[in-house]
């Protein structure tokens, strides 16, 4: 396997590591998202929370405005309005956070396993003979933190999505390229 791929230290995977045979060598790679990019993420999921409340507080509004008056009106909606948007955002950035913390993608020499889950844990196998495509993508915001996603494809899976996507990974390049290796002398 190359020796190249970056790996973080072996007290930093938190991994059910009764499913890996004790003679296998494996390559252990984990998303690395800044505090940035996660609150980019859990930014966007309270816009849209804020979309849905607002209805809420002009409603909120209107209902203490009618028993309480106009200003106790004006000041329950505002409270709303503002204040929901930002317990959402950290709700968010937690879970986020979370599930990023518990991704990890093993790579063996016959198969990729993939590890994902906060509340809902997924496990993934997907053996190297049965990849058919694998892509890379950098967007402007990954690039400037040196960051990438690869995408992995397999035969017969839906066109509208990736089998696996790994998102936020730490020199894409080299990840890209030993699967392609690998993917080759699979196949041979």
């Amino acid at each position: 396997m190359d020796e190249n791929l970056e790996i973080p230290p072996s007290s930093t995977i938190n991994t059910p590591e009764s499913f890996v045979k004790k003679d296998e060598e494996c390559k252990i790679i984990k998303p690395q998202p800044t505090k940035l990019l996660i609150g980019l993420q859990a930014g966007l999921a309270s816009i849209f929370a804020s979309l849905f409340f607002s209805q809420i507080s002009v409603v909120g509004g209107v209902a203490t405005a009618a028993l309480l008056g106009p200003i106790a009106g004006v000041l329950i909606g505002g409270v709303i309005l503002l204040l929901v948007p930002v317990i959402i955002f950290f709700i968010a950035y937690y879970f986020i956070k979370k599930n990023y913390d518990a991704t990890l993608y093993k790579f063996y020499s016959d198969r990729i396993e993939y590890y994902e889950g906060f509340l809902v844990k997924n496990r993934k196998t997907i053996h190297y003979n049965r990849i058919s495509n694998i892509g890379q993508q950098t967007g402007i915001i990954e690039g400037y933190f040196k960051l990438g996603t690869v995408f992995i494809d397999t035969a017969g899976y839906s066109p509208k999505g990736h089998e696996l996507a790994m998102h936020f990974l730490k020199n894409p390049d080299q990840v890209y390229d030993f699967i392609s290796q690998t993917i080759s002398k699979a196949g041979k």
